[in-house]
């Protein structure tokens, strides 16, 4: 699997298309269906995540035994910055990487560079992109996963250098975003006081204030469910977003990507206004024609 021309692995949904129409449903139910397929497939999916992939992109990627990055690898989940929430299958990737770096990735739309996606965990393998055209010539030849597994590692490489600044802040990361809440979060920022934590600080203010109190609950439940409980549990969260509570996820997506001012008036404005029962909303029960139903569990109930 791999995204047309060099730019992109994919860079998620068309936010445009979708204020023109909200109803993206069964675009969900496909993907999710696609992720849990990947996830048990007996083929050697290999998933070529190099330039952006952003999004929905971890649908058709994260899942996959194999999981190629490349120095032009762009890795972002930015949810939080449209007023929207980190899905796409994250609630259960996410939490489960080290050192925090997930609620990191969720809350902040912290991008990922090159050699780091491999480092941390969310490729499998690193190939330089010089290397990627006789890669894939030698990928499709392959007759087995033994093959593949070799190929891919005769191609894969460690760049001279892995330091990036990343390490440096990894420590920060791992404590600060460490909190039980998004409160907490900030302040462990606060107390750490370094020019990342402060700069961390004016991300995060700009950010949906709603939709990180909302992603932060999700990864923190997602990290004890399996991928077809956070799947359905992210069905839950768009059908309540979309019918009940779009007003900053259209907020976002028109000062993001339509008028492009950068200037979101979120609502609320700032994280102390948000109860839990606020966030309890979104998380409620659905209509039951619009849960998240899986192909294989219809076919196995079927047997």
């Amino acid at each position: 699997m791999q995204g047309a021309g060099e730019r992109a692995f994919c860079a998620g949904i068309d936010l445009r298309e979708l204020m023109k129409n909200p109803n993206i449903f069964d675009a969900v139910t496909y993907s999710s269906n696609t992720m849990d397929l990947i996830s048990r497939y007996k083929k050697p999916y290999t998933a070529i995540i190099d330039g952006i992939t952003m999004g929905g992109a971890c649908f058709f990627s994260m899942t996959s035994k194999y999981r190629i990055a490349t120095e032009r690898t762009v890795f972002a989940m930015p949810e939080t910055e449209i007023g929207f929430f980190t899905n796409a299958g994250a609630s259960y990737f996410l939490p489960r990487l080290n050192y925090n770096l997930g609620y990191y990735v969720a809350l902040a739309g912290a991008r990922l560079y090159g050699y780091d996606v491999k480092k941390f965990g969310l490729a499998s393998h690193f190939i330089e992109s010089k290397r990627m055209e006789d890669f894939k010539k030698a990928l499709v030849s392959c007759k087995d996963d033994y093959e593949v597994g070799k190929t891919i590692a005769n191609y894969s490489t460690v760049p001279v250098c892995t330091d990036s600044e990343l390490d440096e802040v990894m420590p920060r990361i791992d404590k600060c975003f460490d909190g039980d809440s998004v409160e907490e979060i900030y302040d462990n920022l606060g107390l750490d006081g370094s020019e990342w934590a402060m700069q961390t600080i004016r991300v995060l203010n700009r950010m949906s204030p709603k939709s990180m109190k909302l992603s932060h609950r999700l990864l923190k439940m997602g990290s004890k469910l399996s991928l077809k409980e956070c799947l359905k549990l992210e069905m839950i969260i768009t059908y309540n977003i979309m019918n009940h509570f779009p007003q900053d996820f259209r907020e976002g997506v028109r000062a993001l990507i339509i008028d492009k001012d950068l200037k979101p008036k979120w609502n609320p404005k700032v994280l102390h206004d948000i109860k839990d029962e606020d966030v309890d909303k979104i998380f409620a029960s659905i209509p039951e024609e619009f849960e998240l139903k899986f192909d294989s569990d219809i076919k196995n109930s079927k047997l």
